[in-house]
């Protein structure tokens, strides 16, 4: 056996281990828009009018302009019922503008009052994961906050992992593969039914051109359980000499 044979074994028996994927985007040419939940059945994300396919030198992915036009909802398919859930988001995003708060992928309702899950940049520049009931944010978007202060012009691959168990959650943000912070809380997430559509690029259904992505993302992984350091670490490595 040669050693690309050899290589591309061990990859794919890494890929293997990695349990749990729930929803796939690849958001890129070729590749096309597709999710499969756990049965591998397709499901149908929308591409809303100006948003589309643009080359990028590193590889091809969905472009967003800070504009309410630009998104891709995902929706509210069975699969993605995690109110009681662990579960972790894998994405590698570009940024052409980090001023304000960049929501990256989220479930927001309409109301802004409950989300099962919601990744972005905060207005100090950090990656921050966490949930929102009745309002009230789980756990706090700057105590949840990674290390890392995102520029403009830079690739970066962003893990959000939600551990634990109902009342007793943890917080963890990992940037390139690296694990950064990890927070406590006893806030629980938004159902499903009063948070509003996945969507990545806006703040799920809270639409709003202020907390727009302004940059690109590529490859958006949904898991149903916490991934481990490694599984992490093989994601970035996967992805990492393509950006």
């Amino acid at each position: 056996m040669d050693l690309y044979t050899t290589t591309r074994t061990i990859e794919m028996k890494k890929k293997a281990k990695i349990q749990g994927l729930i929803c796939d985007l690849p958001l890129n040419e070729g590749g096309g828009l597709r999710a499969f939940d756990k049965t591998n059945q397709t499901l149908t994300p929308s591409v809303v009018a100006g948003t589309g396919y643009r080359i990028y030198t590193r590889g091809s992915c969905v472009e967003f302009k800070g504009v309410t036009t630009d998104k891709v909802t995902i929706g509210k398919p069975a699969k993605l019922n995690l109110q009681t859930s662990p579960m972790t988001i894998s994405l590698w995003v570009w940024f052409t503008s980090v001023s304000n708060y960049r929501y990256i992928l989220s479930d927001y309702n309409a109301a802004g009052n409950a989300a099962q899950f919601a990744l972005i940049l905060n207005n100090t520049n950090r990656f921050t994961f966490f949930w929102v009931t009745g309002g009230t944010q789980s756990p706090n978007p700057t105590t949840a906050q990674g290390s890392t202060v995102a520029t403009a012009g830079v690739w970066y691959h962003v893990v959000g992992v939600r551990g634990g168990v109902t009342g007793a959650w943890k917080s963890c943000i990992y940037v390139n593969g690296l694990f950064e912070k990890e927070t406590a809380t006893a806030g629980n997430p938004g159902s499903q039914a009063l948070s509003g559509d996945a969507t990545v690029g806006q703040p799920g259904s809270f639409v709003s051109a202020s907390l727009a992505m302004n940059g690109y993302i590529n490859d958006v992984k949904i898991f149903d359980r916490a991934l481990t350091q490694n599984e992490i670490m093989a994601l970035y490595i996967e992805g990492r000499n393509k950006y």
